[in-house]
């Protein structure tokens, strides 16, 4: 540069850049934050350092003088996660969070004074719209294709006591959620049919796929007549129904239809206007969307709807999965395909795993691509289903034949089934066969059953819908009168918390005659 002399400018301060040093024992999971939230992400991090994952965070000013030449750019966090992956200790890191909103009026030119707390990573991924944001592409670090090589999410918070309402969010879902049933409620919202597709087939796809342990629940909008009722005629009662149900609490709620980035259909079946009625507290959903713009959290006048569902206090959700473009229902099928798949089949792994799986089920479709850049997780990608996801077992008994008389032989069936979404451990039957059923044996065809004392089996783990069943025979006491009633009682316990344990207790009455037993036995589950 050439200018006159004198008028060269001294700068008014130095400051060192600050410059990052690689972890000695790598890391698993890389908390980027911007340091206004540095204290507010603390607590996070160090509950998942208490479950044995390498911890680093890192303040992204350090990013960028590191990496990016000190200027605030999305490539630099980029370059340095690409670094992170191929250089740091081995293993590898997994899980990536970004803690920090942004927009893409860096400048101000709109005039609305959008903070950039992490900057959102732009690019002309969208066919349609063009250029949007795609955190997916801060992971796309090994090879050309655009499959995320980490799992990424972020939380678009401005304040730091935004960061706190949702780090108590993840650590109380994952650690002390709320009692009740409210977890088997996963409810299916679903635009009325047109030229883009058939939502509410799309929804019932997803239905199909949920594991048994789970209700559903259906909000269909129909513009014509209709005597179900799931199909609403009226979008204002669908959305009153809505909001109430959102409120007692449900495990998941995807939306399948149109949408913009303040509500769901054009007939506002959920809306940012609804958000101070969401008085859920901590029965936290996480909610997918197969729709458009929902994500579209760079927004720079407003907060958009994801965002605002994962802020809200009191209620909201524990993490959205919804896309910051548009998009075409072919493609939102294999993305939802994957995710129930995943969470279905492994019994609720990680979340960001489930996000990972319905993107791959999208990259093997081969066309509509896009939404692999599109669509985001807000929220913790390191998130565990397992409080959701709680095995149940359920034990019942057949008596096979009938009429039976002393001195005949009888033989009960024991049937253990794991009935919810969980893996269930530590599994203890016990049937303590009545005196009455003499010379007492028993078989199973499944293995790695053991028995000790009188009949006490212990059993291998159960995924979901798995089972293991034991019959029992012997022989009933020739000396009983006719008239008599053999009451046989068998339990199942496990290690593990479980959705309920209302039905781990089976009876089953031998003989001819009716059993009345006394108030005391109540207690009883039969």
């Amino acid at each position: 540069m050439v200018v006159p002399a004198g008028s060269t400018k001294s700068p008014t301060q130095l400051q060192a850049a600050n410059l990052l040093t690689d972890p000695a024992s790598g890391a698993d999971y890389i908390i980027i934050t911007h340091p206004n939230f540095s204290e507010a992400i603390a607590p996070l991090a160090a509950y998942r350092s208490n479950q044995g994952l390498r911890v680093v965070t890192i303040n992204v000013n350090a990013i960028y003088d590191t990496f990016g030449g000190g200027r605030v750019d999305a490539e630099a966090i980029k370059t340095f996660l690409d670094y992170a992956y191929h250089n740091w200790p081995a293993p590898k890191p997994v899980y990536v969070l970004l803690v920090g909103d942004g927009s893409y009026d860096f400048k101000n030119y709109s005039g609305y004074n959008a903070p950039t707390f992490i900057p959102p990573y732009l690019a002309p991924v969208d066919p349609w719209w063009g250029e949007t944001a795609s955190d997916n592409r801060l992971v796309t670090v090994a090879g050309s294709d655009t499959l995320p090589d980490l799992l990424i999410g972020r939380l678009p918070v401005a304040s730091a006591a935004e960061v706190t309402t949702i780090v108590n969010k993840i650590i109380q879902y994952e650690t002390n959620p709320p009692a009740g049933l409210w977890p088997t409620n996963h409810i299916f919202v679903a635009d009325n049919p047109d030229s883009a597709g058939d939502f509410q087939a799309a929804a019932d796809d997803g239905l199909t796929g949920l594991p048994a342990s789970f209700i559903p629940y259906r909000y269909y909008y129909t513009e014509g007549s209709s005597n179900q009722p799931y199909l609403y005629t009226n979008p204002e009662d669908l959305n009153a129904d809505l909001v109430a149900d959102f409120t007692y609490g449900a495990s998941f709620i995807s939306f399948y239809g149109h949408s913009s980035w303040e509500q769901w259909a054009v007939e506002s079946f959920l809306a940012l206007d609804n958000l101070a009625q969401l008085q859920n507290q901590n029965r936290l959903p996480i909610v997918s969307e197969m729709t458009c713009f929902t994500g579209f959290f760079h927004h720079p006048k407003e907060a958009t709807f994801d965002e605002s569902l994962l802020r809200r206090s009191g209620g909201g959700a524990v993490a959205v999965w919804g896309s910051t473009g548009l998009g075409v229902g072919a493609g939102h099928d294999r993305l939802q395909a994957g995710f129930y798949q995943t969470i279905s089949q492994d019994g609720g792994p990680d979340l960001g795993t489930a996000v990972l799986a319905g993107k791959l089920k999208l990259s093997a479709l081969g066309y509509h691509q896009d939404l692999l850049d599109t669509f985001t997780l807000f929220g913790d990608p390191a998130l565990r289903l397992s409080s959701v996801f709680k095995p149940d077992l359920r034990i019942t008994q057949q008596l096979l034949g009938s009429g039976h008389k002393p001195g005949d032989p009888v033989t009960l069936t024991l049937t253990i089934e794991n009935t919810g979404a969980g893996v269930s451990t530590g599994i203890v039957v016990t049937n303590s066969v009545p005196p009455e059923i003499l010379s007492p044996t028993w078989s199973t065809a499944a293995s790695g059953v053991s028995v000790s004392g009188t009949y006490t089996w212990t059993l291998p783990d159960l995924g979901s819908n798995q089972q293991v069943v034991i019959q029992v025979s012997g022989v009933i006491d020739p000396t009983l009168p006719d008239t008599f009633s053999i009451v046989n009682i068998a339990t199942v316990s496990s290690g593990v918390s479980e959705l309920s344990n209302a039905n781990n207790r089976s009876a089953a009455i031998v003989g001819g005659h009716r059993l009345f037993l006394p108030l005391a036995a109540k207690a009883f589950y039969w």
